[in-house]
């Protein structure tokens, strides 16, 4: 069976100044709106983000880059409440329009989406087209094909248009030239969760930065005799045993699972640049050298022996293992 005419619209535009690459973006359109049958109406649905770039306008240098990635999907979901224990053959087919990055004329193409579900054999429940740097995208449905077997109860063009939909989706990436005069900090005061007894680090945002590399090292502070040694007395190097976290958000919360003396902390910021875009550039470290004597160190906390963990009465040991996004497992 087919149907033409039908006419379904997505206006597409979005823009968020962050750097780095963005979250997917999507505009589902459900399946009841589109899979019908002898339905003279003609539904348009329109969604548009927020945005002031003059996309049309917009070009790339080497101070700035924008670059976007586009998909036009067809695919089934299953619930519990909606199950697919039936066999149909889904075709769409319609004209994609989509204006690139600089440049305000539209580009034009027919694509056609398949998808089906077969009780035997093999299906396919999900079809797609990917194109790229599309800042604006409309896609009419030209024809609607549909066969199969409904189930029970039902005909096929409601039972299918149940368990489907369209998704135009848009994905941001945005670099900017990194400013590494910029300076940067993180918070030298201590803030400890007294509840969970982490360590609180937090920084400001640095407009460049794609994410944040964090380093922290632990220093002891015994003497030969087991007694506290003066901050001026305790010497420290960051190229030698540092943990570096690479992380995303502002903040991290640290355990405080140390022996006696002192956690020393420091912050960058790395952004993306070179001709391609593709080279990390890792901006200035926070505040402090990179090793010297603790007494001039800003960003520290000191862990006394009431505070240490087990309060230096048992012998013990931690593993940490680290993932992405500073995950961590501590055993």
């Amino acid at each position: 069976m087919k149907r033409n005419l039908l006419f379904i619209l997505f206006s597409l535009s979005f823009t968020a100044l962050f750097g780095g690459t963005g979250p997917k973006i999507n505009f589902p359109f459900n399946g009841i709106n589109f899979i019908v049958n002898n339905n003279t109406n003609q539904p348009v649905m329109q969604a548009t983000a927020p945005g002031s770039v003059n996309w049309a306008a917009q070009v790339n240098s080497g101070q700035e880059f924008y670059a976007f990635a586009n998909t036009l999907e067809l695919y089934q979901y299953e619930t519990t409440d909606l199950p697919v224990n039936f066999e149909y053959d889904l075709t769409i087919k319609g004209e994609l329009k989509y204006q690139l990055l600089g440049s305000a004329a539209f580009s034009s193409q027919i694509v056609e989406l398949h998808i089906n579900n077969h009780t035997q054999g093999s299906s396919q429940r999900i079809d797609f087209f990917s194109y790229s740097n599309a800042y604006n995208s409309t896609y009419t449905i030209q024809s609607v094909t549909l066969t199969g077997t409904p189930p029970a109860g039902t005909d096929l063009y409601t039972a299918v248009s149940r368990i489907v939909e369209l998704n135009l989706s848009i994905t941001q990436t945005h670099y900017v030239q990194p400013n590494l005069n910029l300076p940067v900090s993180v918070t030298s005061g201590n803030c400890v969760d007294g509840i969970s007894n982490e360590l609180v680090i937090s920084w400001p945002l640095v407009p460049y930065a794609e994410d944040y590399e964090l380093e922290i090292l632990y220093v002891d502070d015994y003497s030969t005799d087991g007694t506290p040694l003066p901050q001026s007395a305790i010497r420290y190097d960051f190229a030698e045993n540092a943990t570096r976290i690479v992380l995303k958000q502002l903040f991290y919360r640290l355990p405080i699972v140390y022996d006696r003396g002192y956690v020393l902390y420091r912050i960058r910021p790395v952004g993306r640049g070179g001709p391609l875009w593709d080279k990390r550039i890792p901006g200035p470290w926070s505040g402090g050298t990179v090793s010297g004597t603790v007494n001039n160190f800003p960003a520290k906390l000191y862990i006394s022996a009431n505070w240490a963990h087990t309060r230096n009465t048992l012998n013990w040991q931690l593993t940490t293992t680290f993932a992405e996004d500073g995950k961590r497992k501590d055993v």
